[in-house]
C-alpha cells in the first residue's frame, strides 16, 4: 500500500524541526509558523484556489532536503507568499482567482485576478534578503555557533538562551539604503508585459526585508514619530519605495531626542515613476500569531496608454477594493495619509 501523501504543514514540520538548533535560513523563518500553514489548509477546503497554492506550497517545502537547501527554501517562501496574500484576501472578502493562461509558454500575465469581477488583477513578488548568497551562509553559521554556545553553556547549572540575529538587510543598513535596495529588487524581478497585460496592482511582500514597524505611517512622504526612543520627523519607507525621486533626502529616526534625523539620498527612483502603469502597490508584512498587515499606496489614474486590456472598473470602484483588504493606505496624491500622520 502506497504511503500517504504528506500535507503542507507536515513538511513544513520537517524542515523546523531539520534545522532546529543546527541552523537557520531567514526564507524559513520569514514563513511565519505552522498554525499559518494549517490555516492555509483550512481555507482550501471550500477555495479552489487555496487548494492549488497548498498543493504548490506543499511541493515546495517537500524539495528542501538539506540545511544547505538555501535555493528550494527561497522557492519555498515565494510560493509561501503567494499562498499567504490569497488566504488574507480571502479573510477579507476579496477572493482570486488564477489569471487564464498564468504559467503557459509564452505567456506573461499577472498571478491572479479579482474573481468578483476578473477586472483587476494582483502581480506578487516576494523579496529576497540582500546578498541571498553570502548573507544565507552567514546566518546559518551564526546559528550553528550560537547552538555550539548553547549546548556548552548548558553543561553547566543554571538557566541559558542564545539568540541569532535576522534581519533581512545588511547591519547597519540606513533607511535610504533600505528603498534603494527594495527599488533595485523590484525593478530586477518585474517583467513590463506582465504588468501591461491588465490593470495590476503590485503586490510586495517585505517578510524577508521587513523595514522598521512604523505600519500605515509608513505610506506617509513623512510623519511625526511621536514616542521612544526620540520625536522627530521621519520619512515614510514605503512611500519612497513606490513614489520617491532621485536624489531626495530621506529622515531617519533618531537614536535619541536630540541626535540627527538626516540620512542619505536616494539613488533611485519609486517604482511607480518606472511602470506608471500600475494601478498601485500593496506591500505585506507576514505575522506568525496575527493576521499580515496589508499596505497600500493606489494609483487612481493609471496610464494606460500600452496596457493589453484596459481599466474597465471606474475610479471609486477600484478605490472601494483597495480599501477593503488594505489595513492602511494612502494616494498618489497623499490624498488620504492623515490619520497616519502621527506614531507613537
Amino acid at each position: 500500500m502506497p504511503a500517504q501523501k504528506t500535507t503542507a504543514s507536515d513538511e513544513y514540520a520537517r524542515i523546523y524541526t531539520m534545522l532546529s538548533g543546527l541552523t537557520a535560513n531567514m526564507s524559513v523563518v520569514a514563513l511565519a509558523g505552522k498554525q499559518r500553514i494549517q490555516n492555509f489548509e483550512a481555507a482550501a477546503k471550500n477555495d479552489p484556489l487555496m487548494v492549488e497554492l497548498v498543493n504548490e506550497l506543499r511541493d515546495r517545502f517537500a524539495a528542501v532536503q538539506g540545511a544547505e537547501a538555501y535555493l528550494e527554501m527561497s522557492q519555498a517562501y515565494e510560493a509561501f507568499a503567494e499562498a499567504n496574500f490569497a488566504y488574507e484576501m480571502l479573510q477579507r472578502g476579496v477572493a482570486l482567482e488564477r489569471t487564464p493562461g498564468t504559467g503557459r509558454e509564452g505567456e506573461k500575465r499577472p498571478d491572479f485576478r479579482h474573481r468578483q469581477t476578473g477586472k483587476i488583477h494582483f502581480e506578487v513578488k516576494a523579496l529576497e534578503i540582500a546578498e541571498p548568497l553570502s548573507r544565507n551562509k552567514a546566518i546559518a553559521h551564526d546559528a550553528l555557533e550560537q547552538a555550539a554556545e548553547l549546548d556548552h553553556r548548558a553543561r553547566k547549572p543554571g538557566v541559558h538562551v542564545g539568540e541569532t540575529v535576522m534581519s533581512g538587510f545588511k547591519p547597519g543598513t540606513t533607511a535610504s539604503q533600505r528603498v534603494d535596495l527594495v527599488i533595485e529588487r523590484l525593478n530586477s524581478a518585474l517583467k513590463r508585459d506582465q504588468l501591461r497585460y491588465g490593470p495590476t496592482i503590485l503586490v510586495v511582500d517585505l517578510g524577508r526585508l521587513p523595514s522598521p514597524s512604523f505600519g500605515p505611517s509608513a505610506l506617509l512622504p513623512a510623519f511625526f514619530h511621536a514616542g521612544p526612543p526620540a520625536e522627530s520627523s521621519v520619512s515614510g519607507e514605503l512611500w519612497h519605495i513606490a513614489l520617491g525621486r532621485i536624489g531626495e533626502r530621506m529622515l531617519r529616526l533618531p537614536e535619541f531626542d536630540g541626535a540627527s534625523n538626516l540620512d542619505g539620498h536616494l539613488t533611485r527612483q519609486g517604482v511607480l515613476h518606472d511602470y506608471p502603469e500600475l494601478c498601485g502597490v500593496t506591500f505585506v508584512y507576514p505575522a506568525w500569531s496575527n493576521p499580515s498587515a496589508l499596505l497600500t499606496i493606489w494609483n487612481p489614474v493609471p496610464d494606460q496608454t500600452n496596457l493589453v486590456n484596459k481599466l474597465a472598473l471606474k475610479e471609486h470602484e477600484v478605490g472601494d477594493i483597495v480599501a477593503k483588504y488594505s489595513n492602511g493606505w494612502n494616494d498618489t496624491s497623499n490624498e488620504h495619509g492623515w490619520n497616519y500622520r502621527i506614531c507613537r
